[in-house]
């Protein structure tokens, strides 16, 4: 004799063909999904036990953690499906043609995915790395296995699907070291003193806090233009993100510098001719006079 609540989880929910699904078969989806959060959750800590004990790098350590999540609730749904009674060969076999439709109508979104995994095997394109994509600088917040988080320089977060970064080409300011160089262009007037003009540009960029003291600011003349002569001050900083802020500053005090010097920044110069066209009624009226 069953108890009630025996009696209970073996009712009758609903059927489809010879199966029966029953209030003990969502007892064993409710405790799939605790024991596989749970698991999920020692796994997290667990990678960034090592990740601390071991020094690596935050951004690799997240990948592992991503990918291990996704193994992790795959075999725990083949596991309870199993435990449900359900083959999973017949489910795949009778569903072929739905699979391939599904396939064909998802056939982006499965490409993204497999760029999400390249992306967390390769490492090319990592958690705080400073990009530029599609003309605008961004920094990566997150990698998902679809998509990517990325916040610009105005605040705004964009969802990136994967497959631009495999697919497209991708400026990676930050890939290699996090250092990066940037110039800031600058005519004067063939006047000038030359090298009191670099030895200013370079102390203004010097001055920054933002600049690295360690490849230091240099300048060098990049052409005799028309406007006179031009410069390039070249500096070096780690923070990327914000390199527009900082050649700002650089300009702000490159301005005032040369206001003191009494050194003038050249403008574009144009030259306009003024014709005056003669037309014959006007010679005639002129000849009459």
């Amino acid at each position: 004799m069953k108890n009630w609540w025996q009696q209970f989880l073996d009712v009758e929910i609903f059927s489809i063909g010879t199966y029966q699904f029953r209030p003990r078969h969502l007892l064993v989806l409710l405790v799939a999904l605790v024991l596989t959060r749970i698991l999920s959750g020692f796994l997290r800590v667990a990678v960034l036990r090592y990740e601390k004990r071991n020094n690596l790098d935050k951004g690799s350590a997240r990948a592992f953690y991503q990918l291990a999540k996704y193994l992790l609730y795959t075999l725990a749904l083949v596991f309870t499906l199993d435990l449900l009674g359900i083959q999973i060969t017949l489910l795949l076999a009778s569903s072929a043609a739905l699979f391939v439709g599904i396939g064909l109508g998802l056939q982006a979104t499965f490409n993204d995915i497999v760029c999400g995994i390249i992306l967390l095997f390769e490492r090319t394109i990592k958690v705080n790395d400073v990009l530029l994509v599609q003309n605008e600088i961004g920094l990566v917040r997150k990698i998902g296995l679809r998509t990517s988080l990325i916040e610009t320089r105005e605040g705004f977060r964009v969802i990136v699907p994967n497959s631009k970064f495999v697919t497209d080409q991708v400026v990676n300011y930050t890939h290699s070291r996090h250092v990066a160089r940037f110039d800031i262009s600058i005519h004067v007037s063939y006047e000038s003193p030359v090298e009191r003009v670099r030895m200013m540009l370079k102390q203004c960029a010097a001055a920054h806090p933002s600049v690295l003291k360690e490849p230091a600011p240099f300048v060098t003349l990049a052409d005799f233009s028309d406007r006179g002569l031009h410069f390039r001050l070249w500096f070096f900083t780690r923070d990327v993100f914000n390199v527009s802020l900082i050649r700002s500053d650089i300009r702000f005090e490159i301005l005032k510098t040369f206001a003191q010097a009494g050194i003038s920044i050249t403008l574009p110069q144009r030259e306009l001719f003024v014709t005056q066209k003669v037309f014959p009624q006007d010679d005639a009226k002129i000849s009459s006079v």
